[in-house]
């Protein structure tokens, strides 16, 4: 080490020393920069900036050899073959190449920067002692091996040294301290190499004769131009890479931009650890940039999914999955991963898209939930309660289990919604499904099928599903018959049950719906707010009232029906004043069925507005053939109301058969007015502006309101049959009778009684009101053609008590 520093400043000019080590710096340094721009391009692109690199970095270390040899002190003529001058600058260029061409494949591999900074170093020795082999001068030159071995060594160690540490740390300072490295490696080997030399004198010149050689002079001016040229192209290599430098940021911040405004969270990241993330995905984890990046994968992903993340990152999988997410917070999100295979920073990588699919889930979910319950009461619906029965009878056959289904609907639900509209049914409706949960504590599914209609499963010990069933179906019956107070309003509604079991009633879920149905059937006509148990009498019963009903249709269609009229009286018995028109059912295999049974059945099962046009367009067709213009009264279901049509029906039907409308009178029930209040107000007066009269049946019976009576345009009042046939034991009916009557004379309304059957009952109403009477004591109904000589002579012939002219009706009847 003495020997070499002693070399370099005593034989040799300190001025150009300096100089030499000031372009070799400049061309080290713009080297590495240069090295640093090839990575970042590929293919013709790398290969250009590394032979531009490899031809900077040969001049240059050509460049420091020359000038520091136009600095040594030989003390004789010195000059330098041409040939051998310009053959040590290919040498330079040439046998450097491999070793960045190397250091490029993997710069951030140890070994192979290591390798590749190795080969800069031989061929950076290589050059210097060609260079020697230029030298011409009176002198033998004698190399020293050791010092020509430390060299070689210097040179390829801090080649070595200055690529490892250009390639680790691809930095500035990274940069700047390669380049420095890889000068100092030139430097310390040619000054090394240098103090190998010893000059042994010899007699001549040392130059012959026609030699092609440089003299220092000429060697110079090569040396200027050369440096000049590496100067020149530092700066402009300067130039450039600040201009591309300005470009990548440009585009930097571009794909950044639109990183940023990805709605999926793009994280990139090498071997597991994360390299890059945008802002959604910071977002996403809730922690700035700077606390993500360097962490690995796995610290964001949900506990129960690390193990397959593992397994996705061992294997590269780029696939379309999803997996659970966790953010810094603790919170799991369900995330939807795509990978795709990048190059990022020159090296390979992993560009992760993660979309936040919570909102995507939480709709499914609530689709799902909405597949299978009722968005009102959050109840089952009847989807989920099919797949819930099949699922309990598939247990129940591999246990001693039983099954108990409650199917049940809510009495008069109907009148809430029509008095106080369906927002207040709905409320209803919630507070039924809350009192089915508690009262149905521990049943096995609560459904609403729709409408008013619940059911109820229950599991329980065979032979005791029976008793169970019972149990709940009582708690439900008392507990819905508790008022609902909803507002101002306390509500009271009821509810009928029909039950039916497995196995004994039903094999699957339709067989045992089917039969709660028919149960259920039975228990309204039972009377409603009660249970039943299915019986396989009931099914027969449902049978031939099924059958019945499709005969009705068929009689209503073919006009079998028959249409009796009875008689009404003035208030002394004899005197014609109209007649009501009753529809009768003789059935060809069952004989006479009575109102009570096909009345009902029609207004159950829709027939009774075909029914009840075939009675009116009877009656008014029967009326106008009469020669005295007597009234006929006809009866009005709510059905017909509800329908719509009944004031053109009405109007259609006196234009055909030409009957006058003040002959016609409707009667329609109490129970009617409280269905749609308006509408049935507005049709009503349709009615009477027609000209007929309206008459309100069974008074006294329903709700009895005063203000029905004062809203409605009611020409007649008919007291209910209950009241007539307790006159004479009850002085309760005879004052209700009064009451009435006086009602009806105040407001200038005619009032009829109906139900007449003893002479009591026509005595005290005979003495006590002018009402118009009707009853089996008077006649019953029958036929038009039984009434002939009543119609003829518009008054009855009493005898004995007794009216003979409608004997053969009573019998008929």
């Amino acid at each position: 080490m003495i020997k070499v520093l002693a070399c370099l400043t005593q034989q040799h000019d300190p001025r150009l020393i300096a100089l030499a080590v000031f372009i070799c710096a400049i061309a080290c340094i713009t080297v590495v920069a240069m090295l640093t721009r090839a990575l970042k391009n590929r293919g013709m692109g790398r290969a250009a900036w590394t032979i531009a690199a490899t031809f900077a970095f040969g001049s240059g270390v050509w460049a420091l050899h020359f000038i520091a040899m136009l600095a040594f002190q030989a003390h004789m003529p010195v000059a330098y073959d041409v040939s051998w001058t310009v053959f040590s600058i290919l040498v330079a260029i040439i046998g450097t190449l491999p070793g960045f061409a190397l250091f490029l494949s993997a710069p951030r591999r140890p070994l192979v920067a290591l390798l590749g900074g190795t080969i800069v170093g031989l061929g950076i020795t290589a050059m210097h002692f060609t260079g020697m082999m230029a030298m011409r001068l009176g002198a033998i030159v004698i190399f020293q091996r050791s010092y020509v071995i430390a060299a070689i060594i210097v040179g390829a160690a801090f080649g070595a040294l200055a690529l490892f540490v250009a390639g680790r740390w691809q930095t500035t300072a990274g940069r700047l301290l390669g380049g420095l490295l890889l000068a100092f490696a030139i430097v310390a080997m040619h000054f090394t190499g240098m103090t190998a030399v010893v000059l042994a004198p010899v007699l001549g010149p040392g130059i012959a004769p026609g030699d092609a050689v440089f003299t220092p002079a000429l060697l110079a001016i090569a040396v200027a131009a050369i440096s000049s040229l590496i100067l020149l192209a530092g700066l402009m290599f300067a130039l450039i890479d600040a201009r591309m430098e300005r470009r990548d940021l440009a585009e930097t911040w571009r794909l950044r931009q639109i990183a940023d405004s990805a709605f999926e969270g793009l994280m990139i990241h090498r071997d597991g650890i994360i390299i890059d993330v945008n802002a959604a995905f910071t977002g996403m984890v809730g922690l700035p940039k700077d606390q993500i990046i360097g962490r690995s994968v796995l610290d964001f992903a949900a506990q129960q999914d690390i193990a397959h993340v593992k397994e996705r990152l061992a294997t590269s999988r780029n696939d379309l999955e999803e997996c659970a997410f966790r953010a810094a917070n603790g919170t799991v999100l369900p995330v939807e991963v795509l990978a795709r295979d990048i190059e990022y920073g020159g090296k390979p990588a992993k560009v992760v898209a993660l979309r936040d699919i919570s909102e995507r889930k939480k709709a499914a979910e609530q689709l799902e939930y909405l597949a299978h319950h009722d968005p009102l009461t959050g109840l089952a619906n009847r989807s989920l309660l099919r797949e819930r029965i099949s699922a309990s009878i598939a247990l129940a056959e591999k246990s001693d289990e039983s099954l108990a289904l409650l199917l049940l609907d809510l009495d008069r639900f109907k009148a809430v919604n029509d008095l106080h509209g369906h927002p207040i049914g709905d409320q209803v409706l919630v507070r039924v499904a809350a009192r089915l949960r508690a009262a149905a504590r521990g049943a096995e599914i609560i459904a609403r099928l729709g409408g008013d209609e619940f059911v109820i499963l229950l599991t329980a010990e065979a032979g005791a599903e029976a008793a169970r069933a019972a149990e709940v179906a009582q708690r439900v019956i008392a507990s819905l018959t508790e008022p609902f107070e909803v507002g101002a309003s306390f509500l009271q509604i009821n509810t009928s049950i029909g039950v039916s079991l497995y196995p004994q009633h039903g094999a699957d879920a339709d067989e045992l719906l089917k039969n709660a149905d028919t149960a259920l059937y039975s228990a309204k006509r039972a009377g409603r707010g009660t249970q039943r148990m299915f019986d396989p009498a009931m099914d027969a019963e449902l049978r031939r009232r099924r059958h019945l009903e499709q005969d009705l249709r068929l009689a209503i269609r073919r006009r079998t029906l028959d249409i009796h009229f009875q008689p009404l009286f003035k208030n002394d018995g004899k005197t014609l004043a109209g007649f009501e028109a009753l529809a009768r059912w003789r059935h060809p295999a069952f004989g006479p069925i009575s109102p009570a049974d096909f009345i009902p059945l029609a207004e159950e099962s829709g027939l009774i507005v075909p029914l009840g046009r075939l009675v009116l367009e009877t009656a008014c067709t029967e009326a106008a053939s009469w020669s005295q213009p007597h009234r006929i009264a006809v009866n009005i279901s709510p059905a017909q109301l509800r329908a719509g049509n009944l004031v053109a029906t009405v109007t259609e039907v006196l234009a055909r058969t030409g009957l006058p409308p003040s002959r016609l009178e409707l009667e329609v029930t109490e129970s009617l007015l409280i269905e749609d209040t308006e509408a049935t107000l507005a049709t009503l007066s349709a009615l009477k502006a027609l000209g007929l009269r309206i008459v309100l049946d069974d008074f006294g019976t329903g709700y009895s309101s005063l203000s029905y009576l004062r809203r409605f345009p009611f020409d007649k009042l008919k007291i209910d049959r209950s009241f007539i046939q307790a006159l004479g034991e009850n002085d309760e009916a005879m004052a209700i009778v009064r009451a009435i009557v006086a009602l009806a004379d105040s407001l200038t309304l005619d009032v009829t009684a109906e139900g007449v059957e003893t002479e009591t009952q026509l005595r005290l109403l005979q003495e006590e009101s002018n009402a118009e009477m009707q009853g089996y004591l008077l006649g019953r109904p029958a036929p038009a053609d039984t009434f002939s000589g009543l119609l003829a002579t518009g008054a009855a012939k009493q005898a004995g008590g007794r009216f003979p002219h409608f004997e053969a009706a009573a019998n008929q009847a």
